[in-house]
């Protein structure tokens, strides 16, 4: 059998009888062993958090990681903006941020970065007394940014990325 792409003489082929020289057996093995080892993609959702608004995941689990999208203070079971100010709305988006994380099987004590979005950095204060209950020592590498206006005038907005086993 002979194949176009290999200009190999007969007498060096590879003695499995595949028809393909030791060289183009070796790529070829090597681009399967390549193609196993891609990260896959898995989507996590959950009932326990808010669902996306629009076309975005709640996270996404992949390369021993979990991306979890910014969360807003909505309460799951009721689609509601949770009342109060940004101490609530902190502890809401924080319970639905550990409600995305057990999904993917992670947690919160396996965050290893959050981005904060405050439309007020005079909330900074209140914000991260509740925001510093919710993570064991070491907390999470962290960025906290002053943002012009967040969806359904939230006062605050967290993302995370964790660890997490494939």
């Amino acid at each position: 059998k002979e194949f176009p792409a290999c200009s190999t003489s007969s007498a060096s082929r590879a003695p499995r009888s595949s028809g393909f020289c030791a060289a183009c057996l070796y790529l070829l093995e090597s681009c399967l062993c390549f193609e196993a080892s891609i990260p896959v993609r898995q989507r996590i959702q959950t009932e326990n958090a808010p669902a996306a608004i629009g076309p975005y995941s709640q996270a996404i689990k992949a390369g021993g990681f979990v991306f979890v999208s910014g969360q807003i203070p909505i309460d799951p079971k009721t689609g509601e903006f949770v009342a109060g100010g940004i101490g609530e709305q902190t502890e809401r988006v924080l319970k639905n941020r550990a409600a995305v994380l057990e999904a993917s099987g992670s947690s919160l004590d396996q965050v290893v970065k959050t981005t904060v979005f405050l439309a007020d950095m005079k909330d900074f204060a209140r914000m991260i007394e509740v925001y510093a209950r919710f993570f064991s020592a070491p907390p999470p590498a962290r960025a906290t940014v002053a943002a012009a206006g967040l969806p359904r005038d939230a006062r605050v907005e967290i993302e995370a990325v964790a660890l997490v086993s494939e």
